[in-house]
């Protein structure tokens, strides 16, 4: 993640700020993360599949860096995480929708051990050095699908989320890139 979106009031994916906090759609945030899930696979994994930087659907930003694709999910300020407030619990029912719906698409998913991972592994350095404390993942047609938390360790809440598309090599253990350069995953709003 990196730096904090402006305003400072928080923001989730797909769904309008409001002055009491965060407004529902008609999808609800569970179909929010199979569309979600959806369309990445649709514009970003399937080859040919061409997306410039902007909107992957309405409202759910998506910012290419290099052979990277980061869609960001949700950011929260400090007051904003505390237990129970609107924010952080939709921020929680969106990731569990992106979770369900890659793990109906692509099974189990693998998580990423962060602070075992390689030194040679410039994508997973560049996660623990962005502050992410869980980098879970699914494999579908070379091409991965990360979904990346960002926070200081539990049990304190998540700072932001975001779901990562990146080729494969990246993170399997089992079919490593040969050698990746130098990645940047950063991200920060206002979007």
């Amino acid at each position: 993640m990196t730096a904090a979106p402006s305003g400072g009031s928080g923001w989730i994916t797909g769904h309008p700020r409001v002055a009491a906090g965060v407004a529902v759609d008609g999808d609800g945030v569970l179909m929010t993360g199979e569309r979600i899930v959806g369309a990445a696979e649709e514009l970003l994994v399937r080859p040919g599949a061409e997306l410039e930087e902007g909107e992957l659907l309405p409202g759910v930003p998506v910012i290419r860096r290099g052979e990277a694709w980061i869609i960001p999910l949700s950011w929260q300020p400090p007051a904003a995480s505390a237990p129970g407030s609107a924010l952080r619990r939709r921020s929680e029912d969106l990731r569990s929708s992106i979770r369900s719906a890659c793990e109906f698409r692509y099974g189990f998913g693998i998580v990423a051990d962060l602070e075992k991972a390689p030194p040679a592994n410039p994508y997973l350095r560049e996660l623990r050095r962005q502050g992410a404390r869980f980098a879970g993942w699914w494999a579908t047609e070379g091409k991965a699908l990360v979904l990346v938390v960002h926070g200081a360790p539990v049990p304190e809440p998540v700072s932001a989320a975001a779901l990562h598309v990146v080729p494969l090599g990246w993170v399997s253990d089992a079919r490593p890139a040969r050698r990746v350069l130098e990645v940047d995953v950063g991200w920060s709003g206002p979007f």
